[in-house]
């Protein structure tokens, strides 16, 4: 009876862990993606990424011509003037002048979540990130990891 509960437990922990790190393709198709984006030439300078309380996460790319973009994805929006969707500002102005409305779709949110994927180093910021462009399990799973993990090291380190 025990091994057969052992067996259970430990067929339940493998197929929990499989839809955890199962990776779905990220393969997009770019003439799907607005040409605000795919404007921008690979490789990139720089990318970073900063997110917001509310569930918005601003992006910031340097193409590898120089040219800087700044754009926010507006996600789980309960606002009808900033619905759910993507927003891209001029970055040269320093502010958020010329603000354009930028068609989200999945093509374009596989091709976001390629952009974190590979340019933001490991950590909090890029698992809130992927919550709000993707929203896997997985995702979800590493944020919680992440506040465990903090929480921990602060209560040890009293």
């Amino acid at each position: 009876m025990r091994k057969i509960a052992f067996s259970i437990v430990g067929i339940l922990v493998l197929v929990g862990l499989t839809l955890i790190l199962w990776r779905t393709g990220s393969a997009y198709e770019p003439s799907k993606i607005d040409a605000h984006l795919r404007g921008m030439r690979a490789p990139y300078r720089a990318v970073t990424i900063s997110c917001c309380i509310c569930g918005h996460l601003g992006f910031r790319v340097v193409a590898a011509d120089g040219k800087t973009n700044q754009f926010a994805v507006i996600a789980r929006s309960r606002s009808e003037s900033a619905p759910d969707g993507m927003w891209m500002w001029d970055a040269s102005s320093g502010h958020d002048t010329n603000v354009t409305a930028v068609a989200m779709n999945a093509d374009t949110r596989r091709m976001l979540v390629g952009l974190v994927d590979q340019h933001i180093p490991p950590g909090l910021d890029r698992d809130q990130g992927l919550v709000v462009l993707r929203g896997d399990p997985r995702d979800h799973a590493a944020v919680v990891g992440h506040v465990v993990a903090a929480r921990l090291k602060e209560r040890l380190s009293k």
